[in-house]
């Protein structure tokens, strides 16, 4: 039995390649990989909001201000009219990768996205001065992580450091809040109003009495 056992063994070998499958020759980066990479860099920037993250109570936007906005639309619009290898070129946008020993936050994607990505994430300027745009990039489509208005990834004490924000309310929330206002206002209101109109009753009661 053990001599059958060993016989079996020495049939196992490693399958040879097939002979019609190109070759890379060694290459550690062939040839159809830098194809792909070419034609992605040819292709038109796209942005995608799937990982946007506005709950990281450093990139909240709670400082933000329509102009602001603006400055952002406007410079996401420019970037989608740039192919990938211009945008990354560009030296007004300033686009670099990030350092990660260096930044205050790691992106909330989970340790073995975090890790698919590493080498793939950007950070461009909105504009003089106006903040940044971090995110990563996969083929031609820029993901969205956050937007750092004050400049919180990458804080400098010269500036005084991490800069907290309150965060901010959306369109509902600014209603909710005014109509809470309002009610208690009715509710004052009400309030006051039963009051005089009990001591106008204690009035006409008295006046009543005095008359009899």
């Amino acid at each position: 039995m053990a001599k059958e056992r060993r016989k079996n063994k020495r049939k196992i070998c490693i399958p040879k390649a097939d002979p019609n499958t190109p070759s890379s020759n060694g290459v550690f980066f062939p040839e159809k990989a830098k194809e792909n990479l070419k034609e992605y860099n040819q292709k038109y920037v796209l942005f995608s909001w799937k990982f946007f993250d506005r709950w990281e109570h450093l990139f909240n936007l709670g400082s933000a201000e329509k102009e602001w906005y603006i400055n952002l639309v406007d410079t996401l619009k420019s970037i989608s009219c740039m192919k990938v290898s211009e945008f990354k070129g560009q030296r007004s946008l300033r686009v670099h990768s990030h350092k990660w020993d260096e930044v205050s936050k790691r992106y909330p994607l989970g340790s073995d996205l975090l890790q698919q990505i590493e080498q793939d994430t950007l950070q461009f300027a909105i504009s003089k001065a106006s903040g940044r745009v971090h995110g990563f990039v996969i083929d031609n489509v820029f993901y969205i992580v956050w937007l750092d208005k004050e400049h919180n990834l990458y804080p400098m004490q010269r500036h005084g450091g991490l800069t907290y924000c309150d965060y901010p309310k959306d369109c509902y929330e600014c209603l909710e809040d005014k109509y809470n206002s309002l009610k208690n206002k009715y509710d004052e209101l009400s309030k006051e109003h039963e009051e005089l109109f009990d001591e106008y009753c204690h009035l006409l009661d008295g006046k009543s009495n005095s008359s009899a």
